[in-house]
């Protein structure tokens, strides 16, 4: 048995005493198992079980001492990486789009961080939402054979803006109200968790795309391109409609027509539907 089978977290305030203790030279596993804190002190019979299973050798205690040392350092460069991080994103080129991309659900500071560092403030090098998409990693394959499309893994992009967004789909699919939720919930059945995930992270990068290209926060951003989306819908309904009395909308819309079997807008006297159904 090793200490780590016993605590949770071996660098928490239990351990850390624990290995300072080590590094002293104290060897006696029942004085070291009663340094315990917390929740950890109902372990200490497991914990002196586990430090008499490994006994000290003469070289451990210095060992351990310099492992610490270490570790304490690389705390101290991880503090100040951090901290630069954070100045460096208050700079006049990063300030904004910082702020923008924290108005989507799913995105904090830490993940901005990451996607300005891969992505840059604009996206005036992506000729569209596709390729940044695409860039990303983030975009669907197209594996398609004999007229028929398969399942394809997503294609190769940037790794670390693709860790970034999935990490934050995470985040955003469990956001109330979203509709990155919404989305995760319509498509789980159908896709299992880790291909939704992918589903919605997908669509936290075109919505990111729509942030920084418009300079406007996520809801606004939103608002003009549902409306931009909206007008081209209204030309592909009129343009489609070709004398039937018909529906458009999307899927969801569909299902609710359907059980309430309302009257869509008509078109002439055609007695039959024709549907217009939108993605």
């Amino acid at each position: 048995m090793k200490i780590g089978d016993v605590l949770s977290h071996v660098f928490g305030l239990s351990g850390q005493l624990m290995w300072e203790a080590l590094g002293a030279g104290q060897s006696s596993a029942g004085e070291v198992a009663q340094l315990a804190r917390g929740h950890a002190r109902k372990k200490i019979a497991e914990l002196t079980a586990a430090l008499e299973g490994h006994p000290m050798r003469d070289a451990h205690p210095f060992l351990i001492t310099r492992a610490m040392r270490h570790r304490a350092f690389l705390a101290d460069e991880i503090e100040a990486l951090d901290q630069e991080i954070a100045r460096s994103l208050t700079r006049p080129d990063l300030s904004q789009p910082n702020q923008l991309l924290q108005t989507i659900p799913g995105i904090r500071t830490q993940a901005a961080a990451a996607m300005l560092a891969e992505g840059g403030p604009h996206m005036q090098p992506f000729p569209g939402a596709a390729h940044f998409t695409s860039w990303s990693g983030i975009a669907p394959g197209n594996h398609e054979s004999a007229g028929k499309r398969r399942p394809s893994p997503t294609l190769r992009g940037n790794p670390h803006m693709k860790t970034a967004l999935v990490e934050s789909a995470w985040s955003a699919s469990r956001t109330n109200g979203s509709q990155f939720q919404e989305r995760y919930q319509r498509r789980q059945p159908g896709l299992g968790h880790k291909r939704t995930i992918v589903a919605v992270a997908h669509v936290l990068a075109l919505r990111i795309y729509d942030v920084l290209q418009s300079g406007l926060p996520y809801q606004k951003a939103r608002s003009a391109q549902s409306e931009s989306s909206g007008k081209r819908l209204g030309a592909k309904c009129s343009a489609s409609a070709g004398g039937h009395a018909f529906f458009c909308g999307d899927l969801r819309q569909l299902r609710q027509f359907s059980k309430t079997r309302g009257s869509p807008p008509q078109h002439g006297v055609a007695p039959r539907y024709k549907f217009v159904v939108t993605t």
